[in-house]
């Protein structure tokens, strides 16, 4: 039987097993924007009929590559890395992104470390950058943002 119900994505009782955990995982801005996407688009999202809770529940599951993209991001993984490090309280304009491993986003702060790290590991490379800005440019790291 075909039960028609309100879907809330802030309401955590609306989702269960991996879909619940994702929605947990979300920042607040992302699962707003996404549910904003997901009502816009129904049709093109579940078909003509009206999708069953179950049917959302599934797609906020095992869709998690679709709607990263629709969010704005490369992959799933880096959607995830980014909402964690957001709900870790890192501001935005504290992540960075590595262009040559762009699910592996990274703080200031892991930038910063890494650059001591070569800089106290090697004694010919310290003179090699004046800062960890430098070195963040010169090994292809810029600030992150969505697509």
């Amino acid at each position: 039987m075909l039960v028609k119900k309100e879907f809330d994505f802030d309401f955590y009782d609306d989702t269960w097993s991996g879909a619940q955990d994702r929605m947990h995982s979300l920042t607040d801005e992302l699962r707003t924007e996404l549910e904003n996407i997901i009502e816009g688009e129904v049709a093109a999202v579940f078909g003509e009929e009206i999708p069953t809770d179950t049917a959302v529940n599934d797609f906020l599951w095992f869709e998690d590559d679709t709607y990263a993209e629709w969010l704005g991001f490369d992959s799933a993984d880096q959607m995830w890395k980014y909402c964690d490090l957001i709900n870790e309280g890192i501001d935005e304009d504290e992540i960075w992104i590595d262009e040559n491993y762009p699910d592996k986003l990274k703080t200031t702060q892991d930038i910063i470390d890494e650059f001591e790290t070569y800089k106290l590991d090697d004694p010919d490379w310290q003179d090699a950058y004046s800062d960890w800005e430098e070195f963040a440019e010169d090994n292809d790291y810029t600030t992150f943002e969505r697509n």
